[in-house]
């Protein structure tokens, strides 16, 4: 048996591809989280076919909108403009690359579909509740901060990070696009745009979130939308660790080494490795965690090198 603390989308996954194991998955929440609401696509197709979702590949095209101008290629002006408004720093972001890209988009029902015939214990906090066996290895997907805290981890260093919120709307009008659009002017409060067959999503970062359809009219103008094109009122999601800053990769490593080494912890996920990583890195380090439990000694008694301790994806 293991035991899955989370039952956001890495955690589901992680029960889904390890069914043999009986895994118990505990949501501290008393419903089946939505975790994405923002922009959420795969890379390839091999989670849909071992979860047996269909799914739908299309070919995302992107642009960049700024002061009324669409621009098909990124320089260091808006790339940077861009850093600053979405992370408060200067660094390589995905506004550099506009070239058209084929992308596998999940279904909006995801989550449901990945929790259908899972074993899943919703309002129960299992960091705090649950007396695991010593035995029966943990998979945790709670955020590398707060495993610091629960297990007294010395000296915790500081984690940045910022919060976004996705403005969603249904469409009434088919659309059969994938686009996006960055950006980046300071004086707007949203930074992407992003229409898809199922949605129109529009992120903002800590402010001016909009509550009708007329806080819309812009971002829905830059792309020759109309409110009547879509069902309403919007959805607003926030998403508390929309936005992390790395840390010091050597604590890093350590923590998680130490979570499996002493406690029979193994971390998964964005915020749990605390990494810039997509579902499809997650897809592969399921299997990566299952050979470490797999290997003698599991618990305690297996060894691993410095190029792979506890690394798992490196984003």
């Amino acid at each position: 048996m293991i035991h899955i603390i989370g039952a956001g989308t890495s955690g589901l996954l992680a029960a889904r591809l390890l069914r043999d194991y009986d895994p118990i998955v505990y949501e501290r929440q008393s419903h089946l989280p939505r975790n994405h609401e923002a922009v959420f696509r795969f890379r390839s197709q091999k989670i849909f076919d071992a979860c047996k979702i269909p799914f739908r590949k299309m070919t995302v095209r992107k642009s960049i909108y700024y002061k009324g101008y669409f621009y098909n290629e990124c320089n260091p002006y808006l790339a940077n403009l861009y850093s600053r408004k979405v992370y408060n720093s200067i660094g390589d972001r995905s506004i550099w690359n506009l070239e058209p890209e084929d992308r596998f988009l999940t279904p909006i029902d995801l989550s449901e579909r990945l929790a259908k015939g899972l074993t899943i214990k919703y309002g129960v906090d299992a960091l705090t509740e649950v007396p695991f066996v010593n035995d029966e290895p943990i998979i945790s997907t709670a955020p590398m901060p707060v495993l610091m805290r629960e297990y007294g981890w010395p000296n915790i260093p500081e984690f940045k990070f910022k919060s976004i919120w996705a403005v969603t709307l249904i469409p009434r009008v088919p659309i059969d696009v994938c686009q996006t659009i960055y950006c980046p002017d300071l004086e707007t409060p949203y930074y992407r745009l992003t229409l898809e067959p199922s949605r129109f999503i529009v992120e903002y970062i800590e402010h001016g979130i909009p509550g009708s359809f007329e806080s819309l009219d812009e971002p829905l103008k830059i792309l020759g939308l109309n409110p009547s094109d879509f069902e309403g009122p919007p959805s607003v999601k926030e998403q508390k660790y929309g936005k992390i800053e790395e840390i010091d990769e050597e604590i890093r490593l350590e923590f998680m080494y130490f979570m499996t080494r002493e406690h029979n912890v193994f971390s998964l996920g964005r915020f749990a490795t605390w990494r810039w990583i997509l579902m499809d890195d997650v897809y592969e380090d399921i299997f990566k965690i299952e050979s470490l439990m797999k290997s003698e000694g599991a618990r305690r008694k297996y060894t691993l090198s410095q190029s792979h301790a506890m690394r798992y994806s490196r984003g």
